[in-house]
């Protein structure tokens, strides 16, 4: 049984192949002779699209609920100002130069058509919308890891960075029918050539861990906060968030942010199945959040990583656990997301404190939860996924798979890092990326 991989890669086709049709506005009946003659499938289509896309906007809301909690009063408006931000950055970088690297005509490298939208097909602006919401949460997850200590022209100048160029390439590696990424390669199992693909069917390599690699390389370059780390002993010193209601309301929001992430991935409504992957798709994304949450809430109480019940455990494991599903909560059974959730919140946890024996400050946790969500989300597709993953089949192309599956995330990694460090960097060169010392300390 097929669990969406089939009509997701339908869908790949149906939107987002190269297109180099003369673009058409539907702005109204005037400008489109055809549009009172549009199938009602593809108005479907475009709604559902549209819908799922604002109430992705809501993500922001959510990261920036849980960002503000996690932090010091005293920088609540700045975290807030940088969350909004992003959704207008994210927007206005992604119209002029993100889409036409990520799905204009191209190479299997990059695009480069329909810059600022010109000589676009207008069917293709819900998807846009859409794409252009998903470029907005790769670059919200390194706000939490910059927290207190980046100056905002630096926060302006990587989210348009970052959204116009570095996730936009890594996109189109995988989610255009040119791109290398998607294109795989041809596999011999007994005597049959078979093509092995990338899959991610709601970005947990091509959005969180494009996101948690730059985050990674963000908080390494601006250093930790002060205070954070005794300057003799180097003993982690525990700064507390102000407000954990805050926090609390923000998990919840990005929980609905997730499962319309997810819902919203495979792209249409109208094709036959369809309810049946989307519907598994949320309801996987709860499953993994809930093992994820819970799990971490206890490893926290008995002693593993704590010896108290903390809330902010079941927020971070619930946020790592909704990262590791995403790329696969459509070829999944629910059993499986659970493994996934309950897995990831050790992987958080592990790195959480790699990174503190490494003195590398992480307010967020962004790392742990977005870097190595992605990671083991992007791996467990070819593990645990129904039709054909390792655990089901054990032949030669589910372990073919999960060679693809590592080029991936090592290539991601690789591009992300690469642009990081040339970004962050200069920044840090240039001496804009970091406050002074007195301003910190206000």
């Amino acid at each position: 049984m097929s669990l969406g991989n089939d009509s997701f890669n339908r869908s790949l086709l149906h939107f987002v192949e190269a297109d180099d049709s003369t673009s058409s506005s539907l702005y109204n009946a005037s400008f489109c002779p055809d549009c009172e003659t549009l199938a009602p499938n593809h108005f479907l289509d475009q709604m559902y699209l549209l819908t799922f896309g604002i109430m992705i906007v809501f993500m922001d809301l959510g990261f920036g609920l849980v960002e503000a909690g996690s932090v010091r009063s005293k920088n609540t408006t700045h975290i807030l100002i940088k969350n909004i931000l992003d959704t207008f950055t994210a927007c206005i970088a992604y119209w002029l130069v993100g889409y036409a690297l990520a799905f204009g005509q191209g190479n299997e490298f990059i695009g480069w058509h329909n810059w600022a939208m010109n000589d676009f097909n207008d069917d293709k602006i819900a998807f846009f919308f859409y794409q252009a919401m998903f470029a907005s949460t790769a670059t919200t997850i390194v706000a939490g890891a910059v927290s207190e200590r980046c100056e905002f022209i630096a926060y302006l100048i990587y989210s348009f960075f970052l959204t116009a160029f570095i996730y936009p390439v890594v996109t189109h590696w995988g989610w255009t029918t040119q791109g290398w990424l998607y294109l795989g390669y041809d596999f011999d199992i007994n005597g049959l050539m078979e093509t092995i693909r990338y899959e991610d069917y709601g970005g947990s390599g091509l959005v969180h861990l494009v996101g948690g690699t730059s985050a990674f390389i963000a908080t390494c370059f601006l250093g930790p906060r002060l205070g954070r780390f005794h300057k003799e002993t180097g003993t982690v010193i525990n700064i507390r968030g102000h407000s954990v209601a805050l926090a609390t309301f923000g998990i919840f929001v990005l929980l609905f942010g997730f499962m319309a992430f997810n819902a919203a991935s495979q792209l249409h409504i109208t094709q036959p199945g369809d309810a049946t992957v989307i519907s598994l798709a949320v309801f996987n994304t709860l499953i993994s959040a809930s093992f994820g949450g819970i799990t971490s809430l206890i490893t926290h109480r008995i002693g593993l990583f704590g010896d108290t019940w903390n809330i902010l455990a079941v927020i971070n494991g619930a946020f790592v656990g909704m990262v590791s599903i995403c790329g696969g909560c459509n070829a999944m059974r629910p059993w499986s997301a659970a493994i996934v959730g309950f897995l990831a919140s050790f992987i958080m946890k592990g790195l959480e404190r790699a990174l503190m024996k490494l003195q590398i400050d992480d307010p967020l946790n962004a790392v742990g939860i977005h870097f190595g969500g992605g990671v083991w989300g992007t791996l467990s597709i070819a593990i645990f996924k129904y039709d054909g993953g390792i655990l089901m089949s054990w032949d030669k192309r589910s372990f073919a798979s999960l060679a693809w599956q590592l080029v991936a995330v090592s290539a991601i990694i690789l591009w992300t890092a690469s642009c990081g460090l040339l970004l962050f960097g200069t920044l840090k060169l240039v001496g804009i990326f970091r406050v002074s010392e007195e301003i910190e300390k206000k």
